[in-house]
């Protein structure tokens, strides 16, 4: 059964490139602070602000990972909703 957005045709007029760059963006910000936090992983001896810049990275990456698949999984469900 087809909604009444998707009857209308709506939904495939919607232009996802912001979306898109946004979840690039976020991904590589994540690849590259997984980098900081392998290096300061790897220090015999961090001190506080060494753990606290790891503690600070490991949240902005789950952060950043979890807006970048929440679009994902919203463009999902356009994509599914305009082919009904």
């Amino acid at each position: 059964k087809a909604s009444e957005a998707a009857r209308a045709g709506w939904l495939g007029d919607v232009d996802f490139t912001a979306d898109l760059k946004s979840i690039t963006e976020n991904f590589k910000k994540a690849y590259a602070l997984q980098g900081v936090t392998s290096k300061l992983s790897a220090l015999d001896k961090p001190n506080a602000d060494d753990k606290r810049i790891l503690a600070e990275a490991k949240s902005t990456i789950t952060s950043l990972e979890r807006t970048a698949i929440e679009r994902v999984t919203l463009i999902e469900r356009c994509a599914t909703e305009a082919k009904l």
